[in-house]
């Protein structure tokens, strides 16, 4: 999957799983008033910002602990849900899934081509100097 498919399904999948209903209801109960409809999705942008904080926050905390994944384990137990929670859960590489799954749902919420970004970016990058110019 591109990252632009996999920004669309993180998005499908929260929005089954009933974590935008309320923003969806805000929606429905200030149409026609576009002031607040705006101001509502820019608060809705800042909360899913700050989840994606805290999920790299969590991977912080992770990391500091050194919980590591064993994906060898996990796979060699099937890929169960169990499995998941027994050798990925909690991990840094979990929480690291779950912020970048957050910025790909952002990306998706506010129409942003994350592929094409993250790709010019990247060339910007290679053109500038060794430590982008900076000391650390």
């Amino acid at each position: 999957m591109t990252l632009n498919e996999l920004a669309a399904a993180a998005l499908e999948l929260t929005t089954r799983k009933g974590f935008h209903d309320t923003e969806r209801g805000l929606e429905s109960a200030l149409a026609g008033q576009p002031e607040l409809l705006a101001e509502a999705h820019h608060l809705q942008t800042a909360r899913r910002l700050a989840l994606i904080q805290s999920e790299v926050s969590e991977a912080l905390e992770a990391c500091r602990k050194n919980r590591r994944a064993d994906r060898v384990a996990f796979e060699k137990e099937g890929a169960t849900k169990e499995a998941f929670e027994k050798y990925i859960k909690d991990s840094f590489e979990d929480e690291l899934a779950d912020a970048l799954i957050r910025i790909l749902e952002l990306a998706e919420t506010e129409g942003i081509d994350i592929e094409a970004h993250v790709v010019a970016k990247m060339k910007y990058n290679a053109e500038r100097p060794y430590k982008f110019g900076k000391a650390y």
